[in-house]
């Protein structure tokens, strides 16, 4: 794992289409954090942002799979960007 508690926590909404960052921590309630567990989005985890953010919210890469999620889950999860060398790092494995 090479996510780091050390890098500033932003809003999954404020990534970039193609970006990739490590999931900080969930700012919403037992519900959301149980249901964004069940679909592997948990602090720790990379996530790649595939399309979005938008108004409607943003479709997202969590291992081998595709996930969407709504503007207001995606406002609730604070994320460390994951630097450039390690996603050329993480690339070439």
């Amino acid at each position: 794992m090479h996510f780091s508690e050390t890098g500033t926590l932003l809003r999954l909404a404020d990534l970039k289409p193609g970006e990739s960052a490590y999931i900080g921590r969930i700012a919403g309630g037992r519900m959301v954090t149980q249901r964004l567990a069940m679909l592997g989005i948990r602090p720790g985890v990379l996530v790649n942002l595939l399309h979005g953010p938008g108004t409607r919210g943003a479709v997202l890469r969590v291992g081998g799979a595709r996930v969407a999620l709504g503007r207001g889950v995606i406002e609730k999860i604070l994320v460390t960007r994951q630097s450039h060398s390690a996603s050329t790092k993480a690339a070439a494995e």
